[in-house]
């Protein structure tokens, strides 16, 4: 109980009035009467009555206490106060718009049931005079419709029609942010999540429904990873069988095999997953593999199915499952781009034929499949090859299909620079002439000029040399090394004999050949395998790339040129996609790069963080039970005893 004026209570002050005029009241009357036996039989009367009239002058003074106790609460005006939370008719209903949602049962995706569900709520909501908001939680939360009435019926049914379900991670964060925007205007609206997903916990201010069918389950290939073993391939697939325990089978098929073209069917890999947990198939070349773990798979690959090379490798589980965007997985990159490369000296040095052998052997072993020849013919060849070294005698005229590095040379062959006179440093200390840094370029990344000394060089007028060429080594004012690249002349100079400088002892010339062969024939991307949105960069040894995927909205090949490396590609579309660039040469190199799911979304029965709480205070009002009444009867009620009692008290 609470009292809405509290300082009616000044109303018991009237208790101590009362009090005073009890105190005041004389309790006998002196009087002389005539006869002793008068004053007898008084008193014997007396002493019968005495008990009752105590009795009912004590319930006359309570009476007249509570009375005016009641009388005082009256003026205060008693009531009974009770908080309450209104019931608006509101409903922010979220959407899950994750991968995972596209897990189906009986033609129907998750995501299709809670966009019926949606309609549904919206139905039963906007019939009852309601407000309907939606957000779709996909890759970034954004709003279907935000409190919507019933006039907006067609449009909220028109929005929920158009939805689309995403490839990537549902923004469940941002879409409570979002909602906590609705829950401003109405604290007391319903905020219900419409997903697949479960939670760790969840709060009790978001209503989670989940859409899920029962008996969903989905076998998954996880990823592969290709080593060689002496030469030979093999191969680790992770797999797993969500939501059920069974026995899957893994197939494999090679296109291509060892440069054939007949495809090659791998043994049948049979793995019987269980408890949701991720397994691991071997193909393995060992003769006597060891086994890795109770959850792994071996499989012995004999002398038919060696491999060194493939165009593709299919890894594939046939099974009809709730989520069929795993059940694939392409691997490339099985046959490396073949670089060829001339060397050519009228005496060839170690030097060389030692870095190329530490290039084709160790550094782009997994890059590029150098193929180099050494010659010391009279007349330089001038064609046919990716990459020409010309050391002491140059061509006539220069190579124009390939990569081209010009050392000591005698003469320009049209290069676009002028040769001067060879030159001997007679004033240098120690072991030679000390090279001094020019413009920074990556050919000179970790290359520290200074650690490189000259006894001799060709000297070369730095007027002279065309304005395409950076110089990236001086001896005073000399330019030493110096570089081009544009579409059609990809030329690099070296004006010192190797045999007369440090350069060929020294770490900076396997680290200025591993420079080289990165900026004039970089990797074209860093992987074989992506996930769906991630940004690839591109390069080229060409002037552009093109770049082919099939679109299954369109249902027609989607390409895009690059012109401009390195390139960035953000992979909007799942499969396969093709990489071609002309090179110098007229041929095209083609590569390929398979685009899938985040594997994480395979896990169909995979169980969240907890899910965060809106950051919102319910809003509640408060009902005011009038209590007056009850006092206004119970002081007429102790009135009329009052008055009972005073009228009893003659008799």
């Amino acid at each position: 109980m609470s009292l809405l004026i509290p300082l009616g209570l000044l109303g018991l002050l009237s208790l101590g009035i009362l009090l005073l005029i009890y105190i005041l009241k004389p309790n006998y009357q002196q009087k002389l009467i005539s006869s002793t036996y008068v004053w007898k039989l008084s008193l014997k009367y007396k002493k019968k009555r005495i008990p009752v009239s105590r009795l009912r002058n004590f319930l006359i003074i309570l009476c007249q206490i509570l009375i005016l106790v009641a009388a005082a609460f009256i003026i205060s005006e008693p009531a009974q106060v009770t908080e309450y939370s209104p019931d608006y008719n509101e409903r922010i209903i979220i959407i899950d718009a994750s991968a995972s949602m596209l897990a189906s049962t009986s033609d129907e995706t998750r995501f299709e049931r809670a966009v019926n569900e949606a309609q549904a709520l919206s139905e039963e909501t906007l019939d009852n005079n309601g407000t309907v908001s939606i957000i779709l939680a996909g890759k970034e939360a954004s709003f279907v419709t935000q409190r919507a009435t019933a006039d907006n019926r067609t449009f909220v049914k028109n929005k929920l029609n158009e939805l689309k379900c995403t490839y990537e991670q549902a923004d469940i964060e941002g879409s409570i942010t979002l909602a906590e925007d609705v829950l401003e205007f109405n604290p007391n609206a319903e905020v219900v999540l419409l997903t697949g997903t479960q939670f760790s916990a969840v709060n009790k201010r978001v209503n989670v429904k989940n859409v899920a069918a029962e008996n969903e389950f989905n076998t998954s290939i996880l990823g592969v990873t290709a080593d060689t073993e002496n030469g030979f391939y093999s191969f680790k697939v992770d797999l797993a069988c969500y939501g059920m325990d069974k026995d899957v089978e893994l197939f494999c098929t090679v296109s291509d095999p060892n440069g054939g073209s007949v495809d090659l069917q791998f043994p049948t890999a049979k793995v019987s997953c269980h408890s949701d947990e991720v397994f691991t198939v071997v193909y393995t070349t060992e003769e006597d593999p060891q086994k890795g773990g109770d959850n792994v798979v071996l499989i012995p690959l004999t002398d038919t199915f060696k491999i060194y090379s493939f165009e593709q490798i299919l890894f594939q589980v046939k099974e009809t499952d709730s989520y069929a965007y795993d059940n694939e997985f392409y691997l490339y990159g099985g046959t490396r781009p073949s670089v060829k490369v001339l060397y050519h000296s009228t005496v060839p040095n170690n030097f060389f034929m030692g870095i190329l052998n530490e290039l084709k052997n160790k550094i782009f072993v997994d890059r590029w499949d150098i193929d180099y020849q050494v010659s010391s013919d009279d007349k330089p060849v001038t064609e046919g090859y990716d990459f020409y070294i010309y050391e002491h005698v140059m061509p006539d005229t220069l190579p124009s299909d390939g990569v081209v590095f010009m050392v000591d040379p005698d003469k320009s062959a049209g290069a676009g620079f002028t040769v001067g006179r060879r030159v001997q440093i007679h004033d240098y200390t120690g072991d030679g002439a000390v090279l001094a840094p020019g413009k920074e370029h990556k050919i000179m990344d970790y290359i520290n000029p200074s650690t490189v000394r000259v006894t001799e060089y060709t000297q070369i007028s730095e007027d002279s040399i065309d304005a395409g060429y950076d110089v990236l080594m001086y001896y005073e004012s000399n330019p030493m090394f110096f570089v081009k690249n544009e579409p059609k002349t990809k030329v690099a100079v070296f004006a010192v004999s190797v045999k007369m400088s440090t350069l060929g002892v020294s770490m900076a010339f396997p680290m200025l050949m591993t420079n080289m062969f990165d900026y004039f024939f970089p990797a074209t991307f860093d992987d074989f395998v992506y996930n769906y949105n991630d940004v690839v960069t591109v390069s080229a040894r060409a002037e552009q790339a093109k770049v082919t995927v099939w679109d299954t909205e369109t249902e027609q090949n989607k390409i895009s040129v690059i012109d401009k490396f390195p390139g960035e590609i953000t992979l909007e579309n799942l499969g396969t996609y093709t990489v071609e660039q002309e090179l110098l040469s007229g041929n095209i190199l083609t590569q390929k790069f398979y685009v899938r799911l985040d594997p994480v979304f395979g896990n169909i029965t995979r169980v969240d963080d907890t899910l965060i709480n809106p950051h919102t205070e319910e809003f509640t009002s408060e009902y005011i039970k009038d209590l007056l009444i009850w006092f206004a009867a119970i002081m007429v009620g102790l009135l009329f005893i009052e008055w009972f009692l005073q009228s009893r008290n003659g008799v």
